[in-house]
């Protein structure tokens, strides 16, 4: 399917441009700008998209749902213990536990998706 928008051709059955993220289909397109808001201490949304894990440490807030796959993005992170490091074992040994189960459990209840 085609975007309106950018003319991007998507995966049939695609909901969103995976490009230009746009709304694919017969769906009404909606767009939403935020200008600089001076003088403000927050902002009230009604939707907003962040990482995952920094949505469910505000209260208030409640996850409506992932992205739809073509448009997830992953970062992958990497550990490594410096030649300065005062306790290079100690480093070592946490880089090491960071790839065990226990520790992707503790991702994903953070909202992580261990890899």
């Amino acid at each position: 399917m085609q975007c309106r928008r950018c003319g991007h051709d998507n995966e049939s059955g695609a909901n969103f441009c995976s490009s230009c993220g746009a709304t694919l289909g017969d769906a009404d397109e909606t767009t939403v700008s935020l200008g600089l808001l001076e003088d403000r201490q927050e902002l009230e949304a009604e939707l907003g998209a962040l990482l995952i894990n920094e949505i469910i440490t505000h209260k208030g807030v409640e996850v409506a749902g992932q992205l739809p796959p073509e448009l997830q993005s992953y970062t992958a992170f990497h550990s490594g213990v410096s030649t300065a490091s005062k306790d290079p074992a100690a480093a070592k040994a946490l880089a090491e536990f960071l790839t065990t189960p226990a520790a992707a459990a503790v991702f994903k209840a953070k909202g992580q998706e261990p890899g």
